[in-house]
Parts: C-alpha cells; structure tokens; sequence
C-alpha cells in the first residue's frame, strides 16, 4: 500500500511542476478536448471516526468520464468502487471486515494549464451497499448513502493517457441502525485514464486550413525602417480552403534577429471558406537593422494564427528577401531622402556650432539668422576641402531614370570623412548642417538632379532685404526660401550657388511632373531619420580665420547687391521716401555713413520730409550716440506735438527712440515719460519696448541687455 505521506509528496510535486509549466493560453481546453475517458482509480482512506485507527481503508475502482462538447472544461463523471475496511486487531480481524460496493456521479471541472498539466475539481453523490461476510453466520449488507468533493491534479504524457492524483473528503452514512462506520474521511487517490480521440498535435490532425499565395516581399531598406511600421511593404493573399468559417484570424510578419517581436499586419474576425483576402505586410525593425552592411539575405516568416471549429491553429510561411543598409535607397518617392537628414547628429551639432563661433564677431550686417547659418555651413564646407563628386556606381540620374534602381546616398557624417559626395550626398549634409541650429530646410527635385532649400524666415513683403530681385527667392506660406546649389563647393562662391539654385527652380518651375519641392518636416513625418551610432568623427574644422574672411566677403557681397539696388532705384525715381527707405535698410546692416548720407539726401528733395528727420536722431542711436539723439529728435517732439495734423505713427516714433535714448543714458523717468506717450497712442508698437517701463519697477539698475525691440525707425512700413 502507498502511504499517505508518500501520496502527499507525490501531490506537492505534481502541484508544483503545474504551476511551473502553466501556459496562459486561454483556449487549449477546446484544443486538447477529448469525446470520452475511462479510467481505474486506486485510493487510501483515512476516516475521520473513532473506527478510524482501528482498520485500514483502501479503495479500487473504475470511472468514465464525459465532457460536454462545447464547455469541455465541465466533466460529468460516473465512479464505481470498492472499498475494503481490514481490522488491525487481531481479535477483530475476520468479525468487522467488510467492503463498501459504491457507485458516485457528479461534474468535475478541469482547467488545462498546459498540453501536459491540467487541475479541477469535483462533487458528487451516490450510494452503495455494504456487506460483512463474517459479522454472522451468513453474510449481512445495508445501504449507503455517500457524498465526495475534492481536487484534481492531472499529468498527461500523451493526449491519449492521463494519471491524476486526487485528493478527497467524502461522507458515508449508513441506511441501517449500524452506524459505526458513518461519518467524514479523507482520501488521497490515484487515477490513470485511457482518453479517446485523437491528438491534435499529430501530424494527421494539424489544422491547415489557408493557403498563402502571391506572397510579395520586395528587397527592403534599413534607412526606411519608420517607414515600415506604419506604411505596408509587401502584402500576401490568404484563403480558407475549409468548409468551415476561421475566427479570430492574426497575421503578423516576423524577422528573427531584428525584430522583438512579430509585427502584426491585420485582425479579421471571420475569415469564411473560399474567399481570398489580400493583407499587407508591416515590419517593426528594432535598431539592429542599422548595423548591418551591405546586402543581407534574409528569410522571413508570416504568421498566422486563428481559431478553427473552436482549436487554436497556426500557420506560417518562410519568405526569402535582400535588406540593404543604411545607405541605400530607392527614388520611387523623393522624400525618403528626408532620411538621411540627421540633425540628431551630435559630430554634425558640434561642426556647425564651432562654423558659428568662427563668424560670430564678423558682426550680422543686418542678415536674418538662417541666412548667416547657411552662408557659415557653406563657407565652412569649402574650407574643409568638400567638393562635388558623382556616384561612379549609381548616378543620380541614371537613378532618377528608373525608380527602382538601388542608390547609395551617404549620411553627412560619412560625407564629411570622405570631403566628397554626390548631389543627394551634399544636400543631406548642407540640409542636416542647418537643422541642427534649428533652421527649416527641404529639398528640391529637378530632372537628374536634387538639391537644397532653406527658410530664411524674412517675410515675402520684405524680400529686398535678402536681394533686389524679387524672383531669387520662392514664396512659401509668406516666408522666403533660398535654394542652393551645393555641388558648386570649392568652384563657386556661395551667391553663385545660390544663383545656380534659383535657375534650376526657375527653368522647370512648380510641374508635379518634372520637379518636386519638399519640406524636410514634411517629408521626415513619413520617413524618420535613420539611427546613428553616435562616435567622434576626428574632424579639423579649417582655419577660423580664413572661414571669417570668407564668411565676411559673402555678407558683404550680399549687402552691397541689396545696398546699391536700393540706390540706384532711389536715384532713377529722385524721391525722398525711396532715400529714406535706402538709409533705413543702411543703417539696419551697419553702414551708418552710407545712411546718413541717404537721409539727407531726402531732406534736401524734401526739407519738411518728416520721416528723414526722425530716422537721423534713430540713426544717432544706432552710432551709440543717445545725447545727440535727444538733441535731434527733442524739438522735433514738441513741434509734432502741436501739430494735429502730424502722423500719429511718426509721433510714436519719436516718442519710443527719446526713450530708448533716455534709457540708454540712464535718465529713467523722462525715459518712463516718453514711453507712456508712446503707449498712450500705439499700445501695440510700444509693447516691443516695455522693457523701458520695467525699469521704474526695479531698483533703478538698467538691464545689462535691451533685448530684441530693435531701433524704431519712420517710414519702414
């Protein structure tokens, strides 16, 4: 006989070894049911009575069970047994000796925690009849009346065979007036059960209800990897070749190595038999996919689960594919170029901070900040030796030509090791240069060719500030933009490259057909950068001298153009509002003597030109001259002040610049005063100088800095 206490180790371990392997799949008690089990069942009794130490109980039996067929966890079962009670005293040996012949039904619930392990429980009722053959001298029987419930833990070695062990308490009582042996027990039983039906997990019986056709896979790119999360790269056709409806149908895309985990493609609840479904295919490359080089073959897999006739199934087909590295594209879309655009790019952020140390004291002239960022990043490049050089293996417009032609466009990182790149190569590094001081960029398609665009951020209306000329720069959203043509480095000066750039747009204009202008932001909200492993690039940033004398010539190149424009248009017209506009744009890009002079050449077309007057005191200020500002513009305040018929705009003028004189020279009250003149009639023009106004707040200190308000100057509408 087994002991108990053997039984209940075997019981702790089964438990154990239960919870150890539990699988959290929901379905596999409809995928592991079986249609009917017949068992044998032994078990050792220990009664809960004063009979108890007395007799050894054990019991043998048999058992069906019977799930039901769509609730395969419920189990009704139907147990026959017989159990022996042995006296352990001699003198009772033979007299008390008896066996119990019971029947018990009842469910039995069962909950598969694996395809090996399973736990339940049961209750049950039922009866028997007792009978002691030597109590008399004829053999005497009574009824029974019985109830059981306990636990069940199940280890299935096969589908078709199953042993349990099974603990219990039960109840007996007797139908007759012999009640010695009613009352509770508890039994530690084993049970070993032959299970009909065959297993699902045989060859013969693997559900392989779809079929996979036109699978379509098409070489992939490791710099598109955003791009495949969220876009369909490929695509397969499925169909249910059974007679029954599939639910619950996943497909998924899986790459082992470079991915986590597979990317699911599409969720269909019903898929019914004979009807083809076209499903595209996502990837969710992790950041390996960018250590790769070269070509890499790989093969794939699709998944697909589902659920048939109420069983788990799982499907799945290998597909072979090419991955190109990072610096691989396709031209089938101009914006993957965005990609290559990485202004996260720490070696790249340092190049271009350090250009703008270098032309920081060379003084702005007046120039918006993105210009003098890309005139830095130009003149930056040519000293570092950077130069145009094609694609001996893939030209771009052998590429260009035909869509699905594979081309290398390197990251700028590469391309400055290298001081060579192609057009698409260049574009990226000038496009990433930019970026990384916050500068908006895009890039221009044009047949065979591809270059880069930035945002000046000076408003269309005042495009004489950047050029003359109207049509060098492209209107977006009312923001200037400036092409430049970069394959000119090292033979052309940045204002040649700049002119190349606006002929190029110019000569195919806006044809969706033959050219493309495209926001990096746009373009990179599709196609994300691609990953970088951040290391110091050992770059020599060029002489800072030479990059100042460089930087220095192109602005004041720039100016001159914009400077002498202005003049000649003054001249031609002989108006004084025309000088006046020349002096203001002198005196905002630092030539204070070529303004002057403008100023007073209006004053002398026109000795009351109101505006000329004010703009002299503005442009003491600007000299850093705020005495002699308050001389030339006191008087001229007074005299608009009593003049109802003076411009209101004009007046505010001279109200802001005696305040900014008076702060300047730390007078703050009369400063204060001025300012509230100013307020009282603009409100709006006056707030760009609060700063003036806070003054009173404080402990009378002037701000060690004015901020950006800028010098007011008339007539610059």
């Amino acid at each position: 006989m087994v002991t108990r206490r053997f039984m209940l180790a075997i019981l702790l371990a089964v438990c154990g070894a239960s919870l150890a392997a539990q699988d959290r799949a929901s379905d596999l008690d409809l995928y592991y049911r079986f249609p009917l089990s017949l068992g044998a069942r032994y078990e050792s009794v220990n009664p809960y009575v004063a009979y108890g130490a007395q007799f050894n109980v054990y019991g043998i039996g048999a058992a069906l069970i019977v799930p039901v067929p769509r609730a395969p966890r419920i189990q009704p079962f139907l147990e026959t047994t017989v159990t022996r009670f042995t006296a352990q005293d001699p003198e009772e040996a033979g007299r008390w000796d008896h066996s119990t012949f019971g029947v018990l039904a009842g469910p039995s619930w069962m909950r598969r925690l694996s395809r090996e392990f399973e736990i339940g429980g049961l209750v049950g009722i039922g009866g028997g009849l007792t009978v002691f053959p030597d109590l008399v001298e004829e053999p005497v029987g009574y009824g029974t009346f019985s109830a059981a419930a306990g636990i069940k833990l199940g280890l299935n070695p096969t589908y078709n065979f199953s042993v349990a062990i099974e603990p219990r308490f039960a109840y007996q009582t007797a139908l007759a007036e012999l009640d010695r042996f009613d009352g509770f027990s508890f039994s530690i039983g084993l049970s070993a059960h032959v299970r009909f039906g065959e297993d699902p997990d045989s060859a013969a019986n693997t559900i392989r209800a779809m079929r996979f056709s036109n699978v379509e896979v098409p070489d992939l790119f490791a710099a598109m990897q955003s791009y495949y999360a969220g876009n369909p790269f490929g695509s397969v056709v499925l169909e249910n070749t059974e007679r029954t409806a599939a639910e619950e149908v996943v497909v998924s895309f899986f790459q082992p190595g470079l991915m986590d985990t597979p990317t699911v493609a599409a969720e269909i609840g019903v898929l019914p038999p004979g009807e083809p479904v076209t499903v595209p295919l996502k990837a969710v490359y992790n950041s390996s996919v960018f250590d790769l080089e070269g070509i890499t073959p790989l093969s794939g897999e699709i998944i697909v689960s589902y659920s048939f006739r109420g069983r788990p199934a799982e499907q799945r087909q290998t597909v072979s594919y090419d991955l190109y590295d990072k610096t691989a594209m396709t031209w089938d879309d101009d914006r993957k170029l965005a990609a290559f655009i990485t202004p996260a790019d720490s070696a790249i952020r340092n190049y271009q901070s350090a250009l703008m140390r270098y032309t920081r004291d060379a003084g702005d002239d007046g120039v918006s900040e993105a210009m003098r960022a890309a005139i830095t990043a130009y003149v930056g490049l040519e000293e570092l030796g950077i130069a145009y050089q094609a694609d001996p293996t893939s030209p771009f417009v052998a590429v260009q030509q035909d869509v699905y032609a594979v081309d290398s466009v390197n990251l700028a990182r590469d391309t400055l090791r290298r001081v060579a790149g192609d057009c698409d190569d260049l574009t990226a590094l000038f496009a990433t240069m930019l970026e990384t001081v916050g500068v908006e960029t895009g890039f221009i398609t044009v047949p065979g060719h591809v270059y880069p665009v930035f945002n000046t951020g000076v408003p269309a209306s005042q495009f004489d500030l950047l050029h003359p000329d109207r049509s060098m720069t492209i209107n977006v959203d009312g923001e200037l933009w400036v092409p430049v043509e970069v394959t000119l480095l090292g033979t052309a000066d940045f204002r040649s490259a700049w002119r190349r750039g606006i002929e190029l747009y110019l000569e195919y204009g806006s044809d969706p057909q033959v050219s493309g202008f495209y926001r990096t932001a746009d373009a990179r909200s599709v196609f994300r950068p691609v990953g970088l492993r951040q290391t110091d690039l050992g770059l020599q940033y060029g002489d800072d001298e030479e990059i100042r004398r460089r930087y220095t010539r192109q602005i004041t190149a720039m100016v001159d153009t914009v400077l002498d424009a202005l003049e000649a248009g003054a001249a031609e017209r002989g108006r004084s509002r025309d000088y006046n506009r020349l002096g203001i744009a002198a005196a905002r890009k630092g030539r204070f003597d070529r303004a002057e002079t403008a100023f007073r050449t209006a004053l002398r077309l026109d000795g009351g030109y109101v505006d000329a007057q004010i703009n002299l005191g503005a442009l003491q200020l600007a000299r850093g001259r705020p005495s002699l500002a308050v001389l030339t513009l006191q008087d001229l305040a007074v005299r608009l002040g009593r003049d109802e018929s003076a411009s209101p705009r004009s007046l505010t003028t001279v109200y802001l610049n005696l305040a900014r004189a008076h702060y300047e020279l730390d007078e703050f009250e009369p400063a204060a005063e001025y300012f509230e003149l100013a307020q009282g009639i603009d409100p709006e023009r006056a707030a760009a100088h609060s700063f003036i106004a806070a003054v009173q707040e404080s402990d009378g200190g002037r701000a060690a800095q004015v901020g950006g308000a800028g010098i007011p100057f008339a007539g610059d509408e």
